[in-house]
Order: structure tokens, then sequence, then C-alpha cells
């Protein structure tokens, strides 16, 4: 049990205060949580993409954990990163994002640093990515929903984009040609998104080039066509010049902000995801692409 109070500086993107009120958590380990010495480290910290609990990373959002208390940072962390979220979005009740990341779902594997790569530029740094908070109901709505793409694939079947599978095997990614590609999933209907996630393969490590995520009304995307997230840096694929970082791809996926400042969301039908190959000549390899919306609601049976 730990509950607390928050200020928050909207205008300035930072923290005012963190105050713990309650809490039963180990005396003189987690229960240091409670301590102004350790809590002091949030005032002033940036809300800009959430809070950061860590024991390794450094930045202008990022508070240091507590040594031996994983368990109770990471509570604190998801707590403060749910207050925030709901202030800054009028009150509504969020909660943080599921990926499903079981051991069933899956490969958890980390690998590290290719020597023999160089670096690209407008890397990300690397670090932890903080707890990610939609509105309470919010559901894969893409599991299970038709893919098609621009080209024929090299490798594997176009349905498991969206089967809920997440390992990145021999046999659990589908691979297109080199060049600028994409693959497009129908949502059956205009629904609510607040989130695109991607697995690209990430067996080994590979930075993927000029991915840019789209969402739009119609599937020759041709009305209302808005790109959430483009790390196009040359224009290189001909959509626009993007501002996003590159990265590694990683078990945990990238997820792609759709939620807009009042974590409202924004309504579409179709979702295109473009990749143009990998880090040393790989061509491009998808594992899973996750929409996260809202609910259907069931239609109410009609009076007989």
């Amino acid at each position: 049990l730990i509950r607390g109070i928050v200020a928050v500086d909207a205008g300035r993107e930072r923290v005012l205060a963190l105050r713990i009120y309650d809490q039963m958590e180990t005396p003189g380990l987690g229960g240091r949580i409670e301590s102004p010495k350790w809590l002091v480290q949030f005032v002033g910290k940036s809300t800009k993409g959430g809070i950061v609990v860590s024991a390794t990373e450094t930045g202008p959002n990022v508070v240091q954990a507590i040594s031996g208390a994983s368990a109770t940072s990471r509570t604190v962390n998801v707590m403060v990163n749910k207050a925030i979220a709901e202030l800054l979005s009028g009150g509504k009740r969020l909660k943080e994002l599921d990926l499903g990341l079981t051991a069933d779902a899956v490969t958890r594997a980390t690998p590290g640093y290719p020597k023999n790569q160089v670096k690209p530029p407008h890397m990300r740094r690397k670090g932890q990515r903080p707890p990610f908070m939609v509105p309470v109901g919010a559901i894969n709505i893409s599991k299970g929903r038709p893919v098609t793409s621009g080209e024929e694939l090299i490798t594997g079947g176009l349905d498991q984009i969206t089967d809920g599978v997440k390992k990145s095997g021999q046999l659990d990614y589908v691979e297109l040609d080199s060049g600028p590609q994409w693959v497009q999933i129908d949502l059956g209907a205009m629904r609510t998104v607040y989130a695109v996630v991607i697995w690209h393969y990430y067996k080994n490590p590979v930075v993927y080039n000029d991915v840019i995520t789209q969402m739009a009304d119609d599937a020759a995307f041709t009305q209302n066509v808005r790109t959430l997230f483009n790390n196009d840096r040359d224009n290189s694929s001909g959509l626009g010049v993007g501002k996003d970082e590159h990265y590694f791809s990683r078990w945990w996926g990238e997820i792609v902000d759709v939620r807009g400042a009042a974590k409202e969301g924004r309504r579409a039908r179709f979702v295109r995801v473009y990749t143009n190959g990998g880090s040393a000549g790989e061509d491009t390899r998808l594992v899973e692409i996750a929409v996260y919306g809202r609910a259907v609601k069931p239609k109410k049976e009609a009076n007989k």
C-alpha cells in the first residue's frame, strides 16, 4: 500500500513536489520512499515523456531508484506517472498500458551493442521507458485484424503481424524485400486509437531505417492522413523529413504515442507502418504490430 500526492506545473512541464503520506513498505529499505531526502529528487523533474525511476539512468526526467527496493521504486514510478497523466488530461481515469509481454508472447532477448556497426546519427539514448498511461478500458483492437502490404512477402504470412505473438525466432517474423516497404492494418471501422506498438525483428541488434507510422480514414491513404512517427531524416522514403530518433529494435516494442495532450486518442480506420530495411543491409523484418484503442461497446439487445 502506497499513497501519496504530487504537484505539477503544467505550463512548465515539471514536478513541483511529491509527498508519500501512507505506506507499508519494509522499514529502512522500501520505507525510504517516505524520506524527504529521496522525495526531493522529484522536484523540478521534467514531466515531458514521463518520470523514470532507475538505478542506472540519468536525465532531466530520471529519479534514482532505491537500491535493493526495485519493486517499491517501480510502484512509485507507476503511481507518479498515473497521477501526472490524470492531472494533465483533466482527471480522466488512466492505467499503465499492458503490452502482454509474457514469456509465452515474447523472446526476452536483449543483445548488446554490435561492435561492427557504426551508430547512426540521431540515435536515441539508451534508457528505461517510463510507464505509458492510457484510459481505462484500452485494449489491443488490431489482434486478428486483416493486414495488407504493398509488395509480396519473402517469408512468412501477413496474418502473423496481428496474431499477438511477439517472439523473434526463425519463423516468427515476416520479411519484405529491400527498399521502402509498408504493411497496413484494417481496424474494421473508425476507432479511437491511443498507441501503435511495433516489434521489428529483435533477436539480433538491428536499427531499422525510415520507420514511419501513419493513420488514415481510407485504405488508399488519401483521406485524413496523419503521420504519427517519422525518423526518416533525409526523406529517402519520399514521405517527408522526420524528426524522430533511430533506435535498436527490442523485445519490449516501440510505442508510437497517439493519445494527444488530453489523452483522448485519435480516430482512424487504417494504420500503416513503413520501413526501409535495416542496418548492415538487412531486409525489413516485422514481428508484430499492435494498435491499442477503445473497446467497442456491445450493442444493447433489442426489446422483445
